[in-house]
């Protein structure tokens, strides 16, 4: 994905990727999907991993919500069913905004 990036793209996603992080105490409640099964994995794993970390930076962030996404949705026990009814709820982007907002901010 970033091979077709100019380097000035690149740059930019390496020094927005460095940025330091603040992790809320507790997950945002305002920020979740419809679906109480996936936000209650994405609590116990991205948020308590975000919480373990000194200094939490966006790279990690991303790191954390795409291991999860990636287990989670296609692992060995993964349905692909399911996964297609969560993407109709919210696609991977939506996620993704809606993971940042819920466990980083004031």
């Amino acid at each position: 994905m970033m091979a077709n990036r100019s380097a000035e793209d690149q740059a930019c996603a390496t020094k927005m990727s460095e940025r330091a992080i603040k992790v809320r105490p507790e997950p945002y409640a305002q920020s979740k999907i419809e679906d109480a099964y996936y936000m209650e994995h994405c609590d116990e794993y991205i948020h308590k991993a975000l919480l373990a970390l000194e200094a939490p930076k966006v790279a990690d962030f991303e790191r954390l919500f795409n291991d999860f996404e990636k287990s989670f949705l296609h692992g060995p026990t993964s349905d692909p069913i399911y996964k297609a009814a969560l993407d109709g709820i919210a696609p991977w982007h939506m996620r993704m905004c809606m993971a940042m907002q819920r466990y980083t901010g004031k």
